[in-house]
């Protein structure tokens, strides 16, 4: 069985939504794409269907430890490259497993009348896009709290705005490459409003 270092669960929590037990699974149901060896360290991509992102673990097949998570930009800077086709194919590896599952454990009707509504949503989920090879890639911007202010408000203030350039300048994912920001909500994530980066790029004239 495998293990995450401290480490790894501080880069687990900071950068997907994916649980210690959800990234144990995939990593022991070898629902990944190799990418490499360095020593007893294995490098693996998954993609992660809750954030709708790619990660690269690196796990040590001695210990049976998960060393860290890395986003794909970062892994590039560090080890291999990694293509489009490998990231397509860690995608559909990751959307096979998932409808397997749901038809595997499709779960008993349940008939009896709902007594307490779901909460609402509390959170805006941000999910951005950024061109690479004629094909949009993407990527977790976090979560904001929706404090009952709407969407056309939040985006609206320059702080929105500034923490979405932070975002970005800690994924290293460049200005230029950027299509647009998917602002989602709700348990099923559901797409409320797609933001035109460059528009906004424009108008807060970041540098």
């Amino acid at each position: 069985m495998y293990t995450l270092t401290k480490h790894a669960v501080f880069r687990l929590r900071e950068r997907c939504d994916l649980t210690i037990r959800d990234l144990i699974n995939l990593i022991v149901n070898k629902q990944y794409i190799p990418l490499g060896t360095d020593g007893n360290r294995e490098h693996v991509l998954i993609y992660s269907i809750v954030d709708e992102e790619y990660f690269t673990i690196i796990k040590d097949e001695k210990t049976k430890e998960i060393i860290t998570i890395l986003p794909p930009e970062y892994h590039n800077n560090i080890s291999w490259m990694i293509d489009i086709d490998t990231l397509e194919e860690a995608k559909n590896l990751a959307i096979h497993h998932k409808k397997f599952e749901l038809k595997e454990d499709k779960p008993e009707p349940d008939l009896k009348p709902k007594t307490i509504p779901n909460p609402p949503p509390s959170k805006y989920k941000l999910v951005g896009f950024y061109n690479s090879a004629d094909k949009q890639i993407p990527f977790g911007l976090g979560s904001v709290p929706i404090n009952d202010q709407s969407i056309d408000t939040l985006i609206s203030t320059s702080s929105f705005w500034d923490y979405i350039y932070k975002k970005i300048k800690v994924k290293k994912i460049s200005q230029n490459d950027m299509s647009h920001i998917s602002i989602r909500m709700g348990t099923n994530k559901t797409e409320m409003m797609r933001v035109n980066f460059k528009a906004e790029l424009e108008t807060y004239k970041w540098k």
